[in-house]
């Protein structure tokens, strides 16, 4: 459903559908990405525009910074991953360097290349802060989408198109916001995996296992990364290469604690909390 930007859910109730349908779309593909029994800590709606889909600068860095606290203070996951499908248009130094504060805290940010018809990604923030996750859009056949931004600061690549919506019908959908929340479900089950890895980490993880050089198309000085989602377990290949695709490293072995018959240790939850950040 529909959430306001202080939480509250029905604010947008009254507004055409389709303004509440693009941020629990992407949050469903999100969650879809651990598939069938996977656990993970929730997703967090946190809504940074109005019941129209219209926003400002600085609505975007009050949630960044706001998440990033909430975080630090210790109420959210340190294995926290912010799924950001939003399109600025512009360099604005403000969020730049809000989400860059956000990621220095350890905090992984993905983020949506835009849908900008092959523009170049680097003259947007978020999408030019260094060490976010921007995601590119691909179509069936491994396509560059006409509408996805490139350049640079793109990391790699995910499918964007033809994508089946039910809450908007039979009519699929488009756009780099579906590519971003792949990745960002991809990160979150790395991290529940290595919840101690830091954001490089996750970031070089991901782009080691995508699928190199399968992308046709202008990609702008882009990495040719397409994404992979494999993780260890999903493939009965021993040698951690299927279809192109490298299998992401497997987590260390847990140590087994030594008995205690007096008291008994409380483990924290570390699983991850993925924050989305949505349209509605």
């Amino acid at each position: 459903g529909c959430v306001s930007i202080s939480g509250q859910l029905g604010d947008c109730q009254h507004a055409p559908p389709a303004s509440e349908s693009h941020g629990t779309f992407v949050a469903s593909l999100l969650v879809g990405t651990f598939g069938s029994g996977q656990p993970f800590g929730g997703v967090i709606p946190a809504r940074i525009v109005d019941c129209t889909g219209q926003g400002t600068a600085g609505q975007m860095v009050n949630a960044a910074d706001a998440i990033t606290s909430y975080v630090v203070a210790g109420a959210g996951s340190p294995s926290t991953v912010v799924q950001m499908s939003v399109n600025n248009r512009s360099l604005d130094s403000a969020i730049h360097a809000s989400i860059q504060n956000s990621i220095n805290q350890g905090i992984v940010w993905v983020v949506s290349a835009a849908n900008d018809n092959g523009a170049n990604a680097c003259n947007y923030d978020p999408q030019a802060v260094p060490g976010a996750i921007v995601v590119g859009s691909v179509g069936q056949s491994d396509n560059l989408s006409a509408f996805s931004d490139v350049g640079p600061c793109v990391t790699l690549f995910a499918p964007g198109e033809a994508i089946q919506n039910p809450l908007t019908g039979s009519s699929p959908v488009q756009g780099t916001s579906y590519a971003a929340p792949l990745v960002a479900g991809t990160a979150a089950l790395y991290r529940m995996n290595h919840p101690s890895a830091s954001v490089a980490e996750v970031r070089n993880a991901i782009v080691t296992a995508s699928t190199k050089n399968a992308i046709t198309g202008n990609l702008g000085g882009a990495p040719n990364n397409l994404l992979c989602t494999l993780v260890p377990g999903n493939s009965p290949d021993p040698t951690g290469v299927v279809n192109g695709c490298t299998l992401l490293a497997p987590p260390p072995p847990i140590p087994t604690p030594a008995p205690t018959p007096v008291v008994r240790n409380v483990v924290k939850n570390i699983l991850p909390v993925i924050f989305a950040l949505l349209l509605n």
